[in-house]
C-alpha cells in the first residue's frame, strides 16, 4: 500500500498508522521526503489508515480494502487546522 502526494499538502514526516481490522494489529510509518510511504507484507482484508501531523487535522481512511496482487493507492490533503477533529473519508477501493 502506497501513501502518495502528501508533500504537496504538509511535507514529510507525516504520521501513518494502518489498523487491520480484523486482527486490529498496527503498522506506523512515517512519509519520507516526497510524501510518500510504502507499507509492505500486508495480510489481505480490510484496514483503517490515520494520516496526521502536528499544526494539521488527522485524516482518517475507513474501510481501506487490501486485495492480493494489487497496489493500493491512498491520497490524502491535510488541512491547516487543529488535530483535535479528524477528518473521516470513507476510502472504500481506491485506485489500483
Amino acid at each position: 500500500m502506497t501513501v502518495p502526494r502528501l508533500y504537496r499538502q504538509c511535507g514529510p514526516s507525516a504520521q501513518l498508522e494502518l489498523r487491520d481490522l480484523t486482527t486490529n494489529d498496527v503498522s506506523k510509518g512515517e512519509t519520507q521526503e516526497k510524501g510518500t510511504h510504502t507499507f509492505v507484507n500486508l495480510s489481505l482484508g480490510k484496514y483503517k489508515l490515520t494520516v496526521s501531523k502536528s499544526g494539521f487535522q488527522t485524516q482518517v481512511f475507513t474501510d481501506v480494502v487490501v486485495q492480493a496482487a494489487q497496489t493500493t493507492d491512498i491520497s490524502a490533503t491535510l488541512q491547516v487546522g487543529s488535530s483535535t477533529k479528524p477528518l473521516r473519508s470513507a476510502a472504500g477501493r481506491l485506485r489500483w
